[in-house]
């Protein structure tokens, strides 16, 4: 029984290790609201539920934050936004990595809280839960 529970353990941590085994950066909130899902023309940003139109809502978000200074309540900073060049690199990462169709879905047709977690290579996106 002792074994099977320290396995249990072992197998539950493990994917935190990996995580933070490549490169974990930082993370932050974000309530992502109308004004990030357009452009700063007013031209919608999403084409459809996928990761490009994800992508360009939260770099649309990481601007209106950093240089638009148009912050929903939930919004806290990051380590990456506050530069072209990093949004840049923010929206890259999003587009590489595995993000759930249920919480694209939310992104492109609803206003979450989302919380962000960045790492060298990829993010890791999940609508926080209250």
């Amino acid at each position: 029984m002792k074994n099977k529970l320290l396995l249990m353990a072992v197998l539950l941590m493990s994917p935190m290790f990996a995580m933070a085994g490549d490169g974990y950066l930082c993370s932050y909130t974000a309530y992502i609201s109308s004004k990030d899902k357009v452009n700063s023309s007013g031209k919608r940003l999403a084409s459809g539920v996928n990761k490009s139109s994800v992508a360009a809502i939260l770099r649309q978000d990481r601007a209106n934050f950093y240089r638009f200074g148009k912050v929903d309540g939930a919004d806290t900073s990051d380590c990456m936004g506050h530069s072209t060049d990093g949004r840049a690199r923010l929206e890259r990462l999003v587009r590489q990595s595995d993000i759930s169709q249920s919480t694209m879905r939310r992104i492109v047709n609803g206003n979450p809280v989302i919380n962000v977690e960045i790492y060298r290579n990829f993010v890791y996106i999940y609508p926080e839960t209250r």
